[in-house]
């Protein structure tokens, strides 16, 4: 379906307004009828079939893109949610793996080490989601 084909029914459809203008009803009959012979109405309604098919396929597509756009924002916060989870545990293990953490300490009850005093707190809070 080309540009020419489309002005070329340009033309026709002028001319048949012309004949209307004029009020040439015999002129406008002897158009439709040249349109309706030579194929320039079955054309028009293939054309528009088409056009309506690929409007269908546009607005598919356009649905497509917004639910990857919606999946994208879900997955982005989900993503920074995760950092901030590992964040919580890097905190934990960081702690459980500082090696000044295991020396001995004196308080009043006793030789702990930070490790004993803690008794898995920290470790506990990150897995609960929270912060120190």
């Amino acid at each position: 379906m080309s540009k020419e084909r489309l002005e070329e029914f340009k033309d026709y459809i002028d001319y048949l307004d012309d004949s209307l203008d004029m009020q040439d009803n015999g002129r406008f009959v002897d158009a439709l009828h040249s349109l309706y012979e030579d194929g320039w109405l079955d054309w028009v309604y293939k054309y528009a079939k088409k056009q309506a098919k690929r409007v269908q396929e546009l607005e598919n597509t356009i649905k497509a893109h917004d639910h990857s756009k919606n999946l994208n924002a879900m997955v982005a916060g989900e993503n920074v949610n995760l950092k901030i989870e590992n964040q919580r545990y890097k905190q934990a293990l960081e702690f459980y793996a500082d090696k000044q953490n295991y020396r001995e300490m004196v308080d009043q009850s006793g030789v702990e080490t930070l490790i004993e005093e803690d008794n898995g707190r920290i470790a506990r809070r990150a897995l609960k989601g929270e912060s120190e």
